[in-house]
């Protein structure tokens, strides 16, 4: 609560950032998102867990617009990894990266 109070007194408001980020983004940008990690994982069988996080939006300083999914896969030695985020980035409309 302090926290949220003073980023807001400094000019940053979460929700509004979230809001402008979201405009960046295509209508379907969670289907799109958790289908893209899915396809880029070494075993897209072997996933246990995929969904789109609850974290809202965010826009950087860039052009690009980020959104995490979090992700539960086999890795190269066949364990599974646990969740983990994968940030999944828009430009225009369009996914153009991904960083783990």
């Amino acid at each position: 609560m302090i926290t949220t109070t003073m980023l807001t007194s400094c000019g940053y408001d979460p929700k509004v950032e979230s809001a402008k980020a979201a405009r960046n983004l295509p209508a379907n940008y969670g289907p799109m998102a958790v289908a893209y990690v899915k396809a880029h994982l070494k075993d897209p069988a072997s996933c246990t867990y995929l969904s789109l996080s609850d974290e809202p939006p965010r826009s950087g300083m860039s052009s690009r617009t980020g959104v995490f999914v979090d992700v539960n896969a086999k890795n190269s030695f066949g364990g599974y990894t646990g969740i983990q985020p994968v940030l999944v980035l828009f430009q225009d409309g369009v996914i153009v990266d991904s960083i783990q």
